[in-house]
C-alpha cells in the first residue's frame, strides 16, 4: 500500500469519526445563548411582569429571544416594551435599529428623537452627543417641535398637512401624534393607524394618547393586550390625565 493510499484512508477514517462523534460533542457543548434563556415554565409570568411596566424584565425578554433564540420579531417586541418602560438599554437598541435603516426618512426621524431622549437623560452622555453630531444635530436642534406648529382641528387635513403632523409626531411632538390618532380614528376610520399614532404619542409622553391607547388595548381579547392597556391607563393617570 503506497503513501497516497494511506493518506486517503486516514482522511476517510477522520471523516467517519467526525460524523459519528460530532452530534455527541455538540449536545454537550453549551448553547451560545443559554445564559439568556428564561425557563419555559416561568416565561408567561415574566411576560406579565414586563407588560405591567418592569423595565429590566422586559429587557431580559429581549435578550431571551435575541441571544437565546435569534428571533428578531419577538426580540423587537420586547426591546420596544423595555424602552417604553424607560429602560435605556432598550432605547439604545431601538435607536441603533432605526438609524441603521437605510433610506428611510421616518426611521431616521424617529431615531434622532430617541437620541434626544437619551441625551436629555445623560445616558452614555459623550457617546450619544457624538452620535447626535454625526446625524447633524445637537441636543437643542433635536428637541421636539412646539405645539403651535400643530393646530388641534383635524376635521379637514390635506395630505401635505398629514405628512407635516407625521414628521412632528416622529420628532416627539405629543400634540401632533395625538391629533393623528384622533384623525385616523374619527375621520379616516382607520383603527390600525389610529392605534399606531396613539402609541407614538404615548411614547412621546402624551397623557391623553396614553389613555386612549390604554382604552384600545384593554378592549382587545388577548390577555397580554389587556395587561399592557392597564399599564398605559396607569401611566396616563401618573402623568396627570383625568377623564372629563
Amino acid at each position: 500500500m503506497n503513501k497516497k493510499t494511506l493518506i486517503i484512508l486516514l482522511i476517510i477514517v477522520i471523516i467517519i469519526g467526525v460524523i459519528l462523534f460530532m452530534p455527541k460533542l455538540l449536545a454537550r457543548a453549551p448553547h451560545m445563548g443559554a445564559s439568556f434563556i428564561i425557563p419555559r415554565r416561568e416565561l408567561q409570568q415574566v411576560m406579565r411582569e414586563a407588560l405591567k411596566g418592569d423595565p429590566e424584565v422586559a429587557y431580559n425578554l429581549f435578550r431571551h429571544y435575541y441571544f437565546g433564540y435569534y428571533d428578531e420579531f419577538n426580540s423587537m417586541i420586547w426591546y420596544t416594551i423595555a424602552a417604553e418602560n424607560n429602560n435605556y438599554a432598550g432605547k439604545y437598541v431601538i435607536t441603533t435599529n432605526l438609524l441603521n435603516t437605510k433610506n428611510n426618512h421616518e426611521s431616521r426621524t424617529r431615531g434622532i428623537y430617541c437620541l434626544y431622549q437619551m441625551a436629555k437623560n445623560n445616558y452614555r452622555e459623550s457617546e450619544i452627543n457624538a452620535w447626535l453630531e454625526r446625524e447633524g444635530h445637537t441636543l437643542e436642534t433635536a428637541q421636539p417641535p412646539g405645539d403651535s406648529n400643530f393646530p388641534v382641528d383635524y376635521t379637514d387635513l390635506t395630505d401635505m398637512e398629514i405628512d407635516h403632523y407625521k414628521t412632528g409626531a416622529l420628532q416627539g411632538s405629543m400634540r401632533a401624534a395625538r391629533v393623528l390618532g384622533d384623525y385616523f380614528g374619527l375621520i379616516a376610520n382607520n383603527s390600525e393607524y389610529s392605534e399606531y399614532w396613539y402609541r407614538i404619542g404615548a411614547q412621546n409622553g402624551c397623557p391623553e394618547s396614553q389613555y386612549k391607547l390604554g382604552q384600545i388595548m384593554i378592549s382587545k381579547r388577548h390577555e397580554h393586550d389587556k395587561i399592557r392597556g392597564q399599564f398605559w391607563l396607569e401611566r396616563a393617570e401618573e402623568n396627570g390625565y383625568t377623564q372629563l
